[in-house]
């Protein structure tokens, strides 16, 4: 069910941030891709969790002062079947998450270009930059382009997040049918 909502996530956030490249008022979308820029935690957190839970039985867990972690000595996590868990991926789908980083590594780097001045905000019918308590007087046009380059910098992230989430849950799933070290 989770996976299910990773990926209406991944294709919500997909979908505004092909919307934030388009000249329209991207305001009212603002709760939208708030929304699911939160899903991310709703998705992340689990997918993490049951993942680390399953990869407890490949590698044995050592104990440190602030809880544990896994060991990546000779007998680690390094026995987890990596080529296995990661076969059915197809080459296409590699190259498309290659090609999301990049995208977002750039889309975002180069919205703090766009946005010298700060996020853009609206202060009694009049259009700002706030940085930092400083605000800059704007017009229409620059409120919503400064809007539309600030979705897409936090829709860029939310489609890399859901989208790993999505891949993790998916390796749950076949972590589970895979036989962990000694059992047999």
């Amino acid at each position: 069910m989770l996976i299910f909502v990773a990926m209406a996530g991944f294709g919500v956030a997909a979908v505004l941030n092909l919307l934030s490249w388009l000249p329209i008022d991207a305001s009212g979308l603002t709760p939208i891709w708030v929304a699911d820029l939160v899903l991310i935690f709703i998705v992340w957190l689990p997918a993490i969790l049951s993942l680390n839970a399953i990869l407890r039985s490949y590698a044995p867990v050592t104990r440190r002062r602030w809880g544990f972690s896994a060991s990546w000595g000779s007998s680690g996590l390094w026995n987890v079947p990596w080529r296995q868990l990661l076969e059915p991926i197809p080459v296409w789908l590699w190259t498309l998450g290659v090609l999301l980083v990049a995208y977002v590594f750039i889309a975002f780097f180069a919205g703090f270009a766009q946005l010298p001045y700060g996020p853009p905000e609206i202060d009694g019918g009049k259009y700002f930059f706030d940085n930092h308590g400083f605000l800059t007087p704007t017009d229409l046009a620059g409120y919503l382009q400064g809007m539309r380059v600030t979705m897409r910098m936090f829709t860029g992230h939310t489609m890399l997040f859901l989208g790993l989430g999505t891949l993790f849950l998916k390796a749950r799933g076949r972590l589970r049918t895979l036989a962990p070290p000694g059992s047999a």
